[in-house]
C-alpha cells in the first residue's frame, strides 16, 4: 500500500475538538524549510497542511512539496510536472485531488482550489478519500469519477514500494467472538446460528468489513424497534464497537451532539472512523 495512503488511515478521527490533529500542525510548524516562512496556527484551515504532514513524515517532500495553501501547492506540483489538469482521471491511490467549491459543473474545472485530500482507493468508478480538515477532522469521502467539484490531481512519482507478504487469514474463532459481540451489546440477546456463521465466514473471507457489520446490526429493523434513548444508543455502540464502557469525557460530548439534533449514522460514523475502531479491526484482522 502507498505509505502516504497507510498513514493518512491511521489519521482518520484525530480532530480539533480533542486536540488530536495538533500533531499534524506541529509537524508541519517544525519542517525546514518552512513554506513562505508562515507558522500555522490551529485556527488556520489545514486541509493542505495535512497532505504536507503526511509528506513530511514519509519522507517525500521531494516529490509532495509541502505547502499550507491549496493553489499553491497546486503550483508546485505543477513546476514538478506532476499535475494532471483531467478533472474526468481514474485516480490511483496516493493520487492528491484537489476540489474547487465554485465549480459550475460545465466544462473543464480551473477555479481556484478550495480544499484538498488523497485518494485511498478507486474501483474505476468511486473514489474514497481521506482528507484533514472535513468537518475540523481527518475523516472519508466518497466522489465518483469526474464528479462536479473535482480540480484536477497532484501525480506525485512515488518510488517503487516493496511487495507486503500476504496477510494471513483471520482467524475464524476470534472473528467470531467479534461478531457474538454485536449479538450480545447490540441485541442483547444469544446469537443465532445461521446469522453468526454468515458474518462470520463473510468477515473472514474479506466479503464484509468491520464498517458492514456495523450497519448491518446497528440500523437492523430489531435494533431500530427499540427506540433506544440517546444514552443508551451511545453505551451500546462503546461496548459493541470498543468493547468497553463510555469514558465520561466521550460520552458527554457525544450526547451533547446528538440532543443537539446531530443524527445517529453521524454518530455511527464517528465511531467506525476513529482510530480505536481502525485497530479493533486490526486485532482481529478483518478489513475495517
Amino acid at each position: 500500500m502507498n505509505k502516504m495512503v497507510e498513514l493518512a488511515q491511521q489519521c482518520i478521527g484525530m480532530k480539533e475538538a480533542d486536540g488530536s490533529f495538533k500533531p499534524i500542525i506541529d509537524t508541519y510548524n517544525s519542517h525546514t524549510p518552512l513554506a513562505r516562512g508562515y507558522k500555522m496556527k490551529y485556527t488556520d484551515a489545514w486541509c493542505a497542511t495535512f497532505i504536507s504532514y503526511l509528506s513530511i513524515k514519509c519522507g517525500y517532500t521531494d516529490i509532495v512539496p509541502t505547502e499550507c495553501g491549496c493553489e499553491r501547492q497546486i503550483d508546485l506540483f505543477k513546476k514538478l510536472g506532476e499535475w494532471d489538469e483531467n478533472d474526468a482521471r481514474v485516480p490511483n491511490p496516493g493520487d492528491i485531488i484537489y476540489y474547487d467549491w465554485q465549480d459550475t459543473g460545465k466544462g473543464d474545472n480551473t477555479g481556484w482550489s478550495d480544499h484538498v485530500g488523497i485518494v485511498e482507493s478507486c474501483d474505476g468508478k468511486n473514489i474514497s478519500i481521506i482528507e484533514g480538515n472535513n468537518a475540523d477532522s481527518v475523516r472519508r469521502r466518497q466522489l465518483t469519477v469526474n464528479a462536479r467539484y473535482i480540480r484536477g490531481y497532484a501525480v506525485p512519482r512515488y518510488p517503487a514500494e516493496p511487495v507486503k507478504p500476504e496477510e494471513p487469514k483471520a482467524d475464524e474463532n476470534q472473528v467470531k467472538e467479534f461478531v457474538t459481540r454485536f449479538y450480545t451489546y447490540a441485541l442483547q440477546r444469544n446469537p443465532d446460528q445461521a446469522g453468526l456463521d454468515a458474518w462470520t465466514s463473510a468477515l473472514v473471507n474479506g466479503n464484509a468489513t468491520g464498517k458492514d457489520i456495523a450497519f448491518g446490526f446497528f440500523f437492523s429493523p430489531e435494533f431500530l424497534n427499540k427506540n433506544l434513548s440517546n444514552a443508551e444508543y451511545l453505551r451500546r455502540l462503546y461496548k459493541t464497537l470498543f468493547n468497553r464502557d463510555p469514558d465520561s469525557a466521550g460520552f458527554s460530548a457525544w450526547l451533547d451532539q446528538l440532543n443537539k439534533g446531530v443524527s445517529r449514522l453521524e454518530v455511527l460514523n464517528g465511531f467506525l472512523d476513529s482510530v480505536e475502531f481502525n485497530r479493533v479491526c486490526d486485532k482481529y484482522g478483518i478489513k475495517c
